[in-house]
């Protein structure tokens, strides 16, 4: 797995088992490593995360996961995202608390035509965007790459910060 780009925040690495390694902040490094060893976590989208088990003073034990530890969030009302969709990526600059509704917009999903939110109907492309578990129509067009274009627009619009784009966006 690539390292992060160094350019936008310095990291230090924290290796896992199954010979993996995530990346974490250099303010966050001797307080993730004072709480012993770090595991991979696999949930069932394929997407990795680094947990680890803390004992509770009565002896019981409970899983903590890194991206939350060193957020800091606890409130299972909130979720934390990882802005460039690597679970293992733990830099301050990549993480950030939100809802779960601004966190479900954040993760890919390919379809036959190879972008979000786009399929191929007849001779044409529909573009359509997902929101509170219903689907709104943004029309038909020529081309998927135009679908693809309607698509994120209305995302940007919907989601802001938390859209997860076709193409990438400029600043």
């Amino acid at each position: 797995m690539p390292h992060p780009n160094p350019l936008a925040e310095s990291y230090r690495i924290v290796y896992l088992n199954r010979d993996m390694e995530c990346w974490v902040s250099p303010c966050d490094y001797d307080r993730v490593k004072a709480l012993g060893v770090w595991t991979i976590q696999i949930n069932d989208n394929d997407k990795m995360y680094a947990r680890t088990s803390l004992r509770r003073p009565n002896g019981s034990r409970f899983k903590i996961y890194m991206h939350r530890f060193i957020t800091g969030c606890i409130d299972p009302k909130l979720a934390v995202d990882h802005q460039n969709n690597n679970g293992l990526d733990n830099r301050r600059c990549n993480l950030r608390v939100t809802t779960w509704k601004f966190n479900s917009m954040n993760c890919q999903s390919d379809s036959e035509t190879g972008y979000r939110g786009v399929t191929k109907v007849n001779r044409r492309y529909r573009a359509r965007i997902r929101e509170d578990a219903e689907d709104v129509h943004l029309g038909y067009y020529d081309t998927a790459e135009e679908a693809a274009h309607a698509y994120d627009h209305e995302a940007v619009l919907r989601f802001g910060e938390f859209a997860w784009t076709n193409f990438k966006r400029s600043v």
